[in-house]
């Protein structure tokens, strides 16, 4: 799991607030205001779950946790967050690709219509904790985005099987990064446009 393809978010929102602590109110007001668009949500609340050792601490003025959650049934989960209540946050996630490998073999196949959703989740979630946690709508959105792991891999509709992607040859880069900066105010329907910057990954 360690060596499987990973995807980074992070995420700074612009100005940053002073004064501020990372108190228990901060983090619930961060985890209630996630739309929480999937089962396994962006920035998961991991407050409740039943290992107690993947429920996020406090470590150098900002949450942070390790999830770590094998399964026979389902995904493995491997992530790590960070959340701040100045305005960056942080996650990096082992994605499906190599997390069901009694699906898939393990770095061989990227996805590239989970990439797409993924990434408009993210800025969706983004704008909406930032509206939460009391940003101004004058605000902006700094997004970085990474993939590691990505060398050998093919694109394969695989978790889409109905979504033709056209075939080709195995990635060259192991690692690719895209920055993405929007306003608070940006609407839901105005993300498609934003998520073309995809096409900066050449496989």
């Amino acid at each position: 799991m360690l060596d499987g393809l990973t995807w980074s978010i992070a995420l700074v929102l612009d100005p940053p607030k002073d004064d501020v602590i990372p108190d228990r109110d901060f983090f619930a007001t961060f985890a209630a205001s996630n739309p929480k668009y999937t089962g396994w949500p962006i920035w998961l609340d991991a407050r409740t779950l039943s290992d107690e050792r993947s429920r996020p601490v406090v470590k150098g003025g900002a949450w942070e946790a390790l999830i770590v959650a094998l399964s026979d049934q389902s995904a493995n989960r491997l992530e790590f967050f960070r959340v701040g209540p100045q305005g960056e946050f942080y996650l990096r996630r082992l994605l499906q690709d190599d997390a069901v490998p009694k699906q898939l073999e393990p770095g061989t196949r990227l996805d590239p219509v989970l990439v797409i959703y993924r990434v408009t989740e993210a800025i969706a979630v983004g704008i909406a904790i930032a509206e939460g946690l009391g940003w101004s709508e004058t605000a902006r959105l700094g997004f970085l985005f990474r993939w590691q792991n990505l060398k050998g891999r093919r694109l394969d509709s695989w978790a889409n099987p109905t979504i033709y992607v056209p075939g080709g040859g195995p990635a060259q880069e192991d690692e690719i990064t895209i920055f993405i900066e929007v306003p608070m105010t940006t609407a839901l329907s105005a993300l498609a446009p934003l998520v073309r910057l995809l096409r900066a990954i050449s496989l």
